[in-house]
């Protein structure tokens, strides 16, 4: 049975947004503030198509045709940070489209890919718990990525150099220890 995400938890969209805060950028909370920089020209371009597409009556197709276009060039560019990140706006799109399992399996490339980034995998794993509360059974392993995903903030808040980051990771903190509870009860 897939759980209905309940008033107060916080939604895939809204976690999407903490990706690429850090000590510089601590203020970033709107899609046009997520820090681009580590993606190339070529990759934020089909990023932008992806994006307008989405939502759009008949734009399925082209959804899909730059989801696979990203991913070729992801693997071409050799960048493990940048393929991460396509793979989390790729698990956005399908997402969106409805197709959670699908959602999942880039969700698991992503946090793969992360290997330097703890804040940005702690972020896939949020968003990945996303996926999983709609799945049926999949409660559970949602509970799991988001506290995981809420230890990992803990360790960045505690090591960040920058007072509006700690902050920025309280408030989210708060947020996260919320919608736990509000999933749990």
């Amino acid at each position: 049975m897939i759980a209905p995400v309940k008033s107060g938890m916080i939604d895939f969209d809204e976690a999407f947004l903490w990706l690429n805060v850090n000590d510089f950028n601590c203020q970033a909370n709107t899609s046009t503030n997520i820090q681009t920089k580590k993606l190339s020209d070529s990759t934020l371009i089909l990023c932008r198509k992806l994006d307008s597409y989405l939502g759009v009556p008949g734009g399925q197709a082209v959804v899909w045709e730059t989801i696979g276009r990203l991913k070729n060039l992801a693997r071409k560019l050799g960048n493990k940070e940048e393929e991460a990140e396509i793979f989390c706006r790729c698990a956005r799109a399908v997402f969106h489209l409805g197709n959670y399992q699908e959602a999942e399996n880039y969700l698991r490339e992503a946090i793969g890919r992360y290997k330097t980034n703890n804040h940005n995998a702690a972020v896939a794993l949020w968003l990945r718990g996303c996926i999983y509360w709609r799945l049926p059974g999949g409660q559970d392993d949602a509970i799991v990525d988001w506290q995981n995903s809420k230890m990992e903030f803990i360790y960045e808040k505690d090591r960040s150099t920058s007072s509006a980051c700690r902050t920025w990771y309280d408030l989210r903190l708060q947020e996260m220890t919320d919608s736990i509870t509000i999933a749990i009860s």
